[in-house]
């Protein structure tokens, strides 16, 4: 009786991608990808995550044997796992919030956020999706690309003490203090 209420419960708590695929505005706004986006990601995603685990447990150890489908499974298949960390990326709950929402204890969904981080990263090495990180980088990434896409992040910038130079170089578009 215990075993098929907490079956039940993991039915009605768990978030499931396909179910949530029916209703596109919200499946959006809770992992970021639109469904067709997200498919396409997924496709690469489950290869590198059906091989990550016939070769390795969950816990990185190597596989003495062939990995089985389990009825207790935290994730149907890998469109959940990957539907789980791209809703907690975008929306960053606390780790506790998000493993409520799947059924977990929040050292399980920490394990599960890391190892499903690692794949994701791995999914868009292989396909060459990750960002440049260095100048070299991004100058063989522009000449061998035809369209880019620049998403800008503000940065700390030391500005100057003497006013005029602030002046010259500071827009004042953000509130600031200013000395006269």
């Amino acid at each position: 009786m215990l075993k098929q209420t907490s079956q039940i419960y993991l039915q009605i708590c768990s978030m499931k991608y396909k179910e949530l695929q029916e209703k596109p505005k919200q499946f959006e706004s809770l992992c970021g990808y639109s469904v067709n986006s997200f498919e396409a990601l997924h496709e690469k995603f489950s290869v590198v995550y059906e091989n990550y685990f016939s070769h390795f447990t969950f816990d990185g150890k190597e596989r003495e044997r062939d990995k089985l489908k389990r009825s207790d499974n935290v994730f149907e298949g890998s469109g959940d796992a990957l539907f789980f960390l791209l809703s907690y990326i975008k929306n960053n709950p606390l780790q506790e919030y998000h493993a409520a929402q799947y059924s977990l204890s929040q050292p399980q969904a920490n394990i599960w956020i890391h190892l499903l981080t690692r794949l994701l990263q791995d999914t868009l090495d292989k396909n060459k999706n990750l960002p440049a990180r260095s100048n070299k980088e991004l100058i063989y990434v522009l000449k061998n690309v035809s369209k880019v896409f620049i998403d800008g992040t503000e940065r700390p910038v030391q500005r100057s003490t003497d006013y005029q130079t602030q002046k010259d170089h500071y827009s004042g578009k953000k509130k600031a203090l200013c000395k006269k």
